[in-house]
């Protein structure tokens, strides 16, 4: 699924056994977005935007959705380059990604920033 429009909801998001596609910066509104393990595939964001700044407080854990080919990216995957400002918290294990796929991102734009706090359990990158 993907999110191409600004929302202005604030009850935040949960996001458990699927991808989805942040195409604007305020996709996910103003609320905390969770990103949890779900069964067998898990939940993923994947950051199709350029140079945006993402303010939303993400909550995460697992290794991602199935996309295609392309196995456990990671709760977030970062297709181009954007910034996080909210805070991360790793509920239990997860992972975070760059992409390596060209169809996605070049690999001059391929990088994901975290420019709040992260907290929490560990994290594989």
């Amino acid at each position: 699924m993907a999110l191409s429009a600004a929302n202005d909801y604030s009850g935040g998001t949960w996001i458990n056994g699927a991808q989805v596609r942040a195409r604007n910066a305020a996709a996910f509104g103003a609320g905390t977005v969770h990103v949890g393990p779900g069964q067998g595939s898990g939940g993923q964001v994947l950051f199709d935007l350029i140079g945006a700044v993402v303010t939303n407080d993400f909550v995460i854990s697992g290794n991602g959705s199935f996309w295609g080919l392309v196995y456990n990216r990671g709760a977030l995957w970062f297709a181009h380059q954007t910034t996080l400002t909210g805070n991360v918290h790793i509920d239990r294990r997860a992972r975070v990604s760059t992409t390596a796929d060209e169809t996605i991102g070049t690999s001059s734009d391929q990088t994901g920033t975290f420019a709040g706090e992260i907290s929490g359990g560990e994290l594989q990158i």
